[in-house]
């Protein structure tokens, strides 16, 4: 919170030395509310798993030479996941100033790096909150404190060197999940500094007639973390019975990234892709949040037939030094029931139990970050159409992975009954075979959604 301030009293004092200046400024905000019902209700009482009000304010100052400044404010009340909810958020506070060819940006920021739609191998600065409960995707994206260094030598030439001087990590989807009681996870609270958490990274991007590309290098600690064992203690109650607490903590760790993505126009297609290689800097052999060095690749089109837009792509993910995993994965902290005779087992003998779910927490890891095999192949399909004059706009998106068998299917339709009202009714719907990633967050993130948008 206390960063939050700062921003904003950084904002609010570079907008005033500027007052003197010819400047334009333009607030706009919105306000909106929905409700979650989970598709599977797994018996409670509240068949709304979320219900939210929301708002926010955008405001956008510049003077048309050398300067501007951009905020996003918001504040949102309700539940979420039948957990209470009221938390304002600065999504970004950022002032850029620029002169001939350099522009310096600095603040909150949402930098995005890539251009492929369902997946972006590239992108490094934008950690995402994955379980939002939002029917506006880009809703994902959080941003980060950065500072930026644009250089345009020419006008096909643009050279941006970004640092993140604290690490902010996804939102994963544990937070809605039931964990076992006997788990203690820690979760990563905000902003984390110190001198391993700084992040940098370059991209050098060319715009040459027919086709946009770009190379990117990223060195720093990798949006998604990973699952940390931290060890179990027993509480012996009586010769057969105990108490068992098990710890872990959602760690980061710091990766290598040399990625590359185009986009051009091939008669009526628009095209794009990206690919990166990505190597950690610790060892998954004896780090077991930590993942196994990768090659990543998206390559997709777009195509509009009259009312109707279409876009498709192919994901695909190859693992360079690919080791199976010791166990098949469950929850982290999961353990079979105990007899009293294994019990004492483990009390006389803690180092198999230790074993055990040190494995399955490694091989959880490899789970939600897709390496339990040595190769991925996933296909992406969005449809949107556009029904009287804007008014009624159906879409559906759908992400399948064919290797791992997990599905997406996010139907959707927005209704426009008035300027600046928008209705959005739609689905969520997560399926996947038995202890697949898609299969173990079914039944929270499954759910119908309704949500009544004002903008101003």
């Amino acid at each position: 919170m206390r960063n939050i301030y700062l921003l904003i009293l950084l904002f609010a004092g570079t907008c005033a030395i500027i007052q003197g200046q010819t400047v334009s400024r333009t607030l706009t905000g919105f306000i909106r509310t929905g409700t979650y019902s989970e598709i599977h209700n797994p018996g409670h009482d509240n068949p709304f798993s979320s219900v939210y009000a929301d708002g926010g304010f955008r405001l956008d100052v510049r003077n048309q030479q050398n300067f501007r400044a951009y905020a996003d404010i918001r504040y949102r009340y309700g539940s979420e996941f039948r957990q209470n909810v009221s938390a304002l958020q600065l999504r970004e506070a950022w002032v850029s100033w620029y002169s001939g060819n350099f522009e310096v940006t600095m603040g909150q920021h949402i930098t995005k790096w890539g251009r492929a739609d369902f997946d972006n191998p590239t992108s490094s600065f934008n950690p995402r909150n994955l379980v939002v409960r939002s029917p506006e995707k880009e809703d994902m994206d959080l941003g980060n404190i950065t500072a930026s260094l644009t250089y345009t030598p020419a006008g096909f030439l643009s050279l941006q060197f970004i640092v993140a001087p604290f690490y902010r990590p996804d939102v994963l989807v544990t937070a809605p999940l039931d964990l076992p009681a006997t788990v203690n996870l820690r979760e990563l609270d905000g902003l984390t500094g110190g001198k391993s958490m700084t992040s940098y990274g370059a991209r050098a991007e060319f715009f040459l007639r027919g086709i946009d590309f770009s190379i990117s290098w990223f060195n720093g600690n990798d949006p998604l973390p990973g699952i940390r064992y931290d060890g179990f203690t027993i509480d012996i109650i009586d010769e057969s019975t105990a108490d068992i607490e098990v710890n872990m903590t959602v760690t980061p760790y710091r990766v290598k990234r040399l990625g590359f993505d185009f986009e051009t126009v091939a008669g009526r297609f628009g095209l794009r892709g990206e690919t990166a290689f990505t190597k950690p800097d610790l060892s998954f052999r004896t780090y077991g949040y930590v993942p196994m060095p990768e090659i990543e690749w998206a390559a997709g089109a777009d195509l509009t037939l009259g009312k109707i837009m279409l876009g498709a792509e192919y994901i695909g993910k190859y693992i360079t030094d690919f080791e199976p995993a010791a166990v098949l994965p469950v929850l982290p902290g999961s353990m079979p029931d105990l007899t009293p005779q294994q019990i004492e087992q483990m009390i006389t003998n803690p180092g198999i139990m230790d074993w055990l779910i040190g494995v399955n927490t490694a091989a959880f890891n490899r789970l939600y970050m897709y390496q339990l095999e040595k190769s991925y192949h996933s296909a992406g399909l969005r449809i949107e159409a556009d029904i009287a004059n804007g008014n009624i706009l159906p879409g559906m998106i759908m992400l399948y992975n064919i290797t791992s068998g997990d599905l997406a299917l996010v139907p959707s339709v927005r209704f426009r009954p008035a300027d600046g009202l928008s209705v959005f009714l739609g689905a969520d719907f997560y399926a996947g075979p038995e202890n697949s990633l898609y299969d173990i967050i079914d039944r929270p993130l499954s759910n119908f959604f309704v949500s009544f948008r004002a903008d101003f």
